[in-house]
């Protein structure tokens, strides 16, 4: 685990001690911590949001024993990887991506076999267009695996989207977070999802 996120780490742990059997936990990057409405957008289940901004996909599995695991969520929401697909030197493939999702997904079917598992699609945010191609093929593969190993792809991509082109008034001025607008837009269609899955479970 790199210890760059021990702080964020253990002040998730400290909100959430002694909780457990939750009904949802969403982990990922920036724009689960930022999601400031996320326990009123659910508020009819118990939430844990695991979000540690800046991470990419490796520090979500590294971080799985401690901040997935010990709430036994009944469903489990990732979204990670426009981090790792950042446009610099050092930007991973779509591929690299694809796998990591995977490794992800396993761990919980390992872990938490009786969890549903939902991926967030990768946003097209405007200051990262320069990677694009990248980011809509890695949500191709991504939606392809979840077939293959069975979770729930989240497709928003086309929402961010007009005519090929990121959506400016979904962003903050920063052109990489969301704004209110594009929370709503998250709500939107993920909480029907997320509902129907909580209900099947019921059944």
């Amino acid at each position: 685990m790199n210890s760059i996120w021990e702080a964020d780490i253990k002040k998730i742990e400290e909100t959430y001690k002694g909780l457990s059997s939750v009904d949802l936990v969403f982990i990922g990057s920036s724009s689960i911590v930022y999601w400031t409405t996320l326990k009123e957008d659910f508020k009819a289940y118990s939430v844990v949001n695991a979000g540690f901004g800046g991470s990419k996909i490796q520090d979500a599995i590294d971080a799985y024993e401690r901040l997935v695991k010990p709430y036994d969520p009944s469903l489990i929401v990732l979204f990670s990887g426009t981090n790792d697909l950042h446009g610099e030197q050092d930007s991973a493939t779509p591929a690299y991506v694809c796998d990591k999702v995977e490794e992800f997904m396993r761990l919980s079917l390992k872990h938490c076999p009786k969890a549903k598992l939902f991926y967030i699609s990768l946003t097209p945010a405007p200051c990262r267009f320069n990677v694009i191609t990248d980011v809509l093929k890695a949500n191709r593969l991504i939606k392809h695996l979840s077939k293959t190993i069975g979770f729930t792809f989240i497709d928003l991509q086309d929402e961010f989207l007009d005519s090929g082109m990121p959506r400016l008034d979904l962003f903050l001025e920063d052109a990489l977070h969301m704004n209110s607008k594009g929370y709503e837009k998250w709500v939107s269609v993920i909480k029907p999802m997320v509902d129907h899955a909580m209900m099947d479970r019921c059944l």
